[in-house]
Parts: C-alpha cells; sequence; structure tokens
C-alpha cells in the first residue's frame, strides 16, 4: 500500500467467516477486561518498542535529559518483567535514599508519552465486534450490514464499545528523523527488477507491484494525477494478519495488526525494531 504520513489506516471489518469475533473494552469507568488488557499491553509494549529504539539513537544519548534515559530504563524494566503497580511503587518506597528519586508509575508512564509522542486512538465499533464506525461508516448509527443492527450508543449516548490502536504516522516520521535509518529507506526505489521476470528476489519482483507502479491512486473515488510508488518517498507497507493462540489449554486466541515496511531492506524489515503493531485484535 502506499502511505503518506499523515494518512490513517482504511476502516477495520473483521467477518466472522476470516476469523473468530474480537471483544473490545467497554467505554466505562468499570474494571477492564482481559481483552482491554491485550490491547493496552500491545499499545504499550509497541510504545516501549518506539521510545527504546530512538533513545538508542546516538542523537538520542546526546540530546535527552539523563533522566529521561532513566525513566526510559524504568519503563522498559516494567513492561519487560510484567511488574505490577505495587510492585513499581513498593520498589521506589523501599529504597527511598538509592530510588527517591524515581518517578511514581503514572509520571513514567506520562513522560514517556511526552519522549514517544505516541498515545493511543480510540475508534468506535460494534458491540458485536463487527466492523469499526471509521471511514463510510463514521457517521452510522448502526451496524450497516444485515446481520447485525446493534446501536453505536448506549441510551447516554456514548460509544458502547472502543477499539484501541497506535497511529502508525509519528512512528514512520521518527525513522526519517534519524539519518541512518532514513537512509535505509532508499532500498525500494534504488531497487531493480529483474528485467526478464524470471526471478523473484523481493517483493517489488511481484505482478502486483509492477502493475500498481502503472497505475494512478485512486482513493475513496478520486483518481490522483501521481502513480502508485512513484515518488521515492513512498512506503510500501505489508499487513499481516495471523492469529495465534494465547493459551495451549483453551480455543482462544489473539489477532495483532503487524505492518511491514518494505522499503526496509529483506534481511532487517522484519526485525523487532521496524515491525509495526497497529492493535490487537483480542480473542472474546
Amino acid at each position: 500500500m502506499t502511505m503518506k504520513l499523515n494518512s490513517a489506516i482504511s476502516p477495520l471489518r473483521v467477518r466472522r467467516s476470516y476469523g473468530p469475533q474480537f471483544i473490545l473494552p467497554p467505554h466505562n469507568d468499570s474494571a477492564p477486561s482481559s481483552s482491554s488488557k491485550q490491547q493496552e499491553e500491545v499499545c504499550v509494549i509497541a510504545v516501549l518498542g518506539f521510545v527504546t529504539y530512538c533513545s538508542c539513537c546516538d542523537t538520542a544519548q546526546r540530546d535527552l535529559d539523563p533522566n529521561d534515559l532513566d525513566d526510559i530504563s524504568t519503563f522498559n524494566i516494567h513492561v519487560t518483567h510484567s511488574t505490577t503497580k505495587a510492585c513499581f511503587e513498593d520498589l521506589r518506597h523501599s529504597f527511598p535514599h538509592r530510588m527517591g528519586d524515581l518517578r511514581s508509575l503514572y509520571e513514567t508512564q506520562k513522560k514517556i508519552g511526552q519522549l514517544s509522542g505516541l498515545y493511543p486512538e480510540y475508534s468506535d465499533c460494534c458491540v458485536r465486534i463487527c466492523c469499526c464506525f471509521t471511514g463510510r461508516y463514521e457517521t452510522l448509527n448502526r451496524y450497516p450490514f444485515p446481520d447485525c443492527q446493534e446501536p453505536r450508543y448506549d441510551a447516554s449516548g456514548k460509544p458502547r464499545f472502543h477499539f484501541q490502536h497506535l497511529p502508525i504516522g509519528p512512528r514512520l516520521g521518527a525513522l526519517f528523523r534519524n539519518e541512518e535509518t532514513a537512509n535505509l529507506h532508499h532500498y525500494r526505489s534504488n531497487h531493480t527488477s529483474n528485467q526478464n521476470h524470471d526471478k523473484i528476489s523481493d517483493v517489488f519482483d511481484g505482478s502486483l507491484y509492477r502493475e500498481l507502479c502503472e497505475q494512478y491512486v485512486k482513493a475513496e473515488g478520486t483518481t490522483y494525477s501521481h502513480k502508485y510508488f512513484e515518488d521515492p518517498r513512498n512506503i510500501a507497507l505489508g499487513l499481516s494478519l495471523d492469529g495465534f493462540p494465547i493459551f495451549s489449554t483453551t480455543n482462544q486466541s489473539a489477532w495483532p495488526i503487524i505492518l511491514i515496511n518494505f522499503n526496509l531492506p529483506p534481511d532487517i524489515h522484519t526485525h523487532l525494531a521496524y515491525v509495526l503493531c497497529y492493535g490487537i485484535i483480542p480473542a472474546p
């Protein structure tokens, strides 16, 4: 797909025939469900990967305040080892003379948000988890398909369910603010396809990509004057929706929404530092 840095992900719709239903967190003050926790954990891990990667760059090491680097380290420990909030708070209170300057978990999370510029976004979705109310469905009050007519809002006018996701644009933008990774993104525009098309060494040798390069961009009924991928700065993203079982003893599964950045060389574009997790379709 072609994606500008300020563009949005296309509307999400999941049919039951393609995979299990997914439950999204209710928009109220009740205790979070396991599905809500799954989504929050994925977003936290994605933010951690993003801010940790950025902090490892030479520029970040030079420009970031030492306290900021300490916040990243403590947040890393919290996420990596799944420490509870109580454990995190007890640690700093148990050693006040050595760890008195350690921020609370709330303050640490807030600081990480400021450093990364990444904050979760929420999209209204059907209570039966049939679609998200985005794009062409944004103004609808009910699920638009015959097999479900559940209302979008409750009696008080609040959305009944939300889907939590992380924006892709800021993370792509951050990659281009680093000279080394920005240069790595030239791989797609510099790739030379085999002229006889008898050998495929990458996705850019495939017929679909070659056909797209000859077509003008079309979006929401509008045809634009430029073709797909004609600008070297265009980014080719691959979408993965492979599910996996959460526990071996149950049939519950989760479906991460993963984007692969094909502008990067094939030997690194599946490395964790470059894989973009947009969100997760959690188990019922």
